[in-house]
């Protein structure tokens, strides 16, 4: 904090999200990633409220028809898109821009331990040092990545 009380902010190029339970968060500056997080969703307003971003793109909840999607209740997926909204209304509150992106326009249907090999090419040594190993966090990374073009399926 600052003396007078305000919360002091790191000011970034991009910031993504990838909204959950656990939320990942990656920062970019100058198209390289400076930090990735992977966040419980009670924390993450307030972990949000320290980044000044110029964009920020999330991840934007899709539901598929059965068998083909992670939960079986349509309650997660309202409950997913309320965090994603919220996430980014933080964001967006301190200036940013939004960008929205569903799951199959950056990473289409490759599964996870290709999509991640793929991601971790695109990463220089130092990036991949600060990269975190939770599934939500990598998928931030990804659409930081992509968002950046650096990662195009």
């Amino acid at each position: 904090m600052t003396k007078s009380g305000n919360v002091k902010s790191r000011s970034v190029d991009l910031v993504s999200i990838d909204p959950g339970a656990t939320s990942g968060v990656a920062e970019f500056v100058e198209g390289v990633l400076v930090a990735n997080e992977a966040i419980k969703h009670d924390k993450l307003q307030d972990y949000l409220k320290k980044v000044s971003a110029k964009e920020v793109v999330v991840e934007y909840p899709v539901w598929y028809p059965e068998g083909r999607s992670k939960s079986s209740s349509p309650n997660d997926l309202i409950r997913l898109s309320f965090r994603a909204g919220l996430a980014a209304s933080v964001v967006v509150f301190n200036g940013a821009s939004l960008i929205e992106v569903k799951p199959a326009e950056w990473k289409g249907q490759i599964p996870d331990d290709i999509l991640y090999r793929r991601i971790d090419k695109k990463l220089s040594e130092e990036e991949l040092k600060i990269r975190k190993s939770n599934h939500n966090a990598r998928d931030a990374v990804g659409i930081g990545l992509w968002r950046l073009k650096r990662f195009l399926i």
